[in-house]
Formats: C-alpha cells, structure tokens, sequence
C-alpha cells in the first residue's frame, strides 16, 4: 500500500486536473505523449513522454519513455530517459536507463546499461 501511497503524491495532473490512463486491454503502437501523468496498464510498442510515466502492475512495454519522473512497476524492455527513475518491487525491467536520480526496490529485477546524467542534460529529452 505504501507504493500507491507513494505513486498518488508523485501525479501530475494534466490541464483536465485527472492522469491520463491506458487500460489493460488496450494496446499501442506509437507515441504516447501528455504534459502531465500517463499511467500505463496496457501494452505500448513505441514511446511514452510526459512530466510522469507510470507503468503499472499489469503495463508491458517494449517503448522509450521520456519522463521527469518514470515509475516502473511493470514490465519493461527499452530506454529510460528521466530526471528521477524508480523501479519497484515486481517490476521486470531490461534495456538501458539514463537518470540524475535512479531508486530501486529490492524485489525488483532490472538488467540494464546504467548512464548517470550530470546537470540536467535528461531534461532535454522531457
């Protein structure tokens, strides 16, 4: 419960004041761009970018996100490239992380190329 918690607090609501939701059943193939919060529990092949990208328990990804903050709590093949990225407990993470900030939970399985970020460089790509 504390991971959702933790998740709420770190939301950045888009002008409509709600995060943008994919749905389990649905499945994506392009670009996923909002200037808020996206929570991703669908199926993405291409690129996710907003303030704060979320991949949620049932999210399965083969994508680049773009984010200032990524949480991953899904599962996930590809690039992230964020100021702050967390990878939670459960999550199946491969490919590569670019960050300023990186979090990871002990339950959680990442293999990736790691490239620490010095003075905001991420924020280019955000």
């Amino acid at each position: 419960m504390a991971a959702a918690s933790a998740r709420a607090r770190t939301h950045i609501d888009s002008p409509s004041g709600r995060p943008s939701y994919l749905a389990p059943d649905l499945v994506v193939h392009g670009h996923v761009h909002t200037t808020g919060t996206v929570e991703v529990d669908g199926c993405v092949d291409g690129t996710v970018d907003g303030q704060c990208v979320i991949v949620g328990p049932n999210g399965r990804l083969r994508a680049t996100i773009l984010a200032g903050e990524a949480r991953i709590v899904g599962t996930m093949k590809g690039l992230v490239k964020a100021r702050a990225a967390v990878f939670e407990d459960g999550c199946r993470f491969s490919g590569e992380i670019q960050y300023e900030s990186l979090g990871m939970e002990p339950e959680a399985e990442v293999e990736a190329t790691l490239v620490p970020v010095i003075g905001g460089s991420v924020s280019a790509f955000v």
